[in-house]
């Protein structure tokens, strides 16, 4: 894997867990992650940031990162939502922090682009334009692919130091004392994503399928769409488990999802969600469709043997067995239907 695609991978990845621990509630990776994005931004934009929290000894509200050099107050966050960044505006000290630029850094996996189009009210004094203000992963890949390949290799060695468990780490586990998470942590950034599996007995076992040839039927099909599933870009993965988790039972079509184009423009901007919506329909793909009478509502059906949307029962299955969906459909773990 060369430079650039090493570093995509292991942000994309983060970013994965930070959202699936985020959704059950478990935030200790938060800091983890703080700690990493602090050294990642210093060396990408040769930026002098400090914990803003060291620096003033208690947790600031707003203030994640703190440079006095380039006057820079940043927020790190796995929320990334308009009115996540408008309050985070509100709260900075504009007496302290006068002609200061405010950053917003996502790091989330999911989009920011519609973020940028917002009109937010600015503090006086504070300095902040959100096209060139609000930074995602996208944004710090975009800036890492420009750079000379010495300086890519330095990017690699930073993160995997920081997104490591050896003894040169320094950061990334430096406040938690739970062995077992930290290992877990490893693993789930290093493990291969989308391997097929051998058995899918768990799964099997919720669709009520005990016919050992229908249940390798099912096996198959569950591989081939892993084959599939595994060449889209971690962002394109995030944005289908996205759609799946806000579809609806059809009411025109037995088994399908659906989910209205309308609810998810108020989550990612159209020009974003049209040209990654076309890839998701595309032959090759087909993970999504519509009905030429109804545009404006996408179906999602993707026949397995034996009358099953695989879609449809997989998102069942994780709302029973309380597992994240984007486990399965963003991070590539099939081992969890076994």
């Amino acid at each position: 894997m060369d430079n650039f695609n090493f570093i995509s991978t292991k942000l994309n990845e983060l970013a994965c867990l930070i959202l699936s621990r985020g959704r059950q509630n478990l935030l200790d990776i938060h800091g983890h992650a703080e700690n990493t994005y602090q050294h990642l931004l210093s060396e990408v934009y040769g930026w002098k940031l400090d914990d803003g929290n060291d620096t003033i000894s208690q947790n600031v509200k707003a203030i994640d990162l703190l440079d006095n050099i380039n006057n820079l107050i940043i927020q790190v966050s796995a929320t990334a939502t308009k009115r996540k960044i408008q309050n985070s505006l509100s709260k900075c000290d504009t007496k302290k922090y006068a002609n200061y630029t405010f950053k917003f850094v996502s790091i989330s996996p999911l989009p920011v682009a519609n973020l940028k189009s917002h009109t937010y009210k600015v503090p006086e004094g504070i300095i902040f334009t959100p096209s060139n203000d609000i930074i995602d992963n996208v944004s710090i890949l975009s800036k890492v692919k420009g750079m000379k390949i010495d300086d890519q290799k330095r990017i690699c060695t930073l993160i995997s130091k920081e997104l490591s468990n050896g003894s040169n780490n320094e950061n990334f586990i430096r406040n938690s004392d739970d062995s077992l998470f930290n290992i877990g942590v490893e693993n789930a950034i290093n493990r291969t994503q989308f391997q097929k599996i051998t058995s899918v007995s768990k799964f099997t076992d919720f669709l009520k399928v005990e016919d050992s040839g229908e249940s390798l039927d099912i096996l198959n099909s569950i591989n081939s769409f892993i084959e599939k599933i595994g060449k889209l870009e971690v962002n394109l993965r995030t944005l289908f488990s996205l759609i799946v988790r806000e579809s609806f039972d059809s009411t025109s079509h037995v088994d399908a999802l659906e989910v209205d184009l309308n609810e998810l423009r108020d989550l990612i901007s159209s020009e974003e969600l049209n040209s990654k919506i076309k890839i998701l329909m595309s032959p090759k793909y087909a993970f999504i469709n519509y009905d030429e009478d109804t545009p404006e509502i996408l179906k999602i059906y993707i026949d397995i043997p034996h009358d099953f949307n695989l879609i449809k029962e997989l998102r069942d299955y994780c709302k029973e067995n309380s597992v994240e969906l984007d486990d399965i459909l963003v991070r590539g773990d099939f081992s969890i239907l076994n």
